[in-house]
């Protein structure tokens, strides 16, 4: 996604926060939400190996737009506090 493209999605969007440790979303849960990192630093990760992080403009969870699906990872808090907009 563009940055404006970003921007015109995070206008209508609630704000979530996090600390560090918490589970965002489970790998295997239902995945119906789309999540933009708006503050703080995220983990990503698939049978508890950690694949990646991300930080404030990266996003998550666009398949669970598409499809009918299950989450195909965990995301977790990496810092004291997470700012997401869903």
């Amino acid at each position: 996604m563009t940055t404006d493209q970003k921007d015109a999605i995070a206008s209508v969007m609630i704000t979530l926060k996090f600390t560090k440790g918490e589970n965002i979303v489970v790998e295997g849960d239902p995945a119906s939400s789309f999540y933009i990192v708006k503050e703080g630093q995220i983990s990503i990760l698939k049978g508890g190996k950690e694949l990646r992080k991300m930080n404030k403009g990266d996003s998550f969870g666009e398949q669970a737009l598409y499809y009918n699906t299950v989450r195909g990872a965990t995301v977790r808090a990496a810092s004291d506090q997470v700012i997401l907009l869903y």
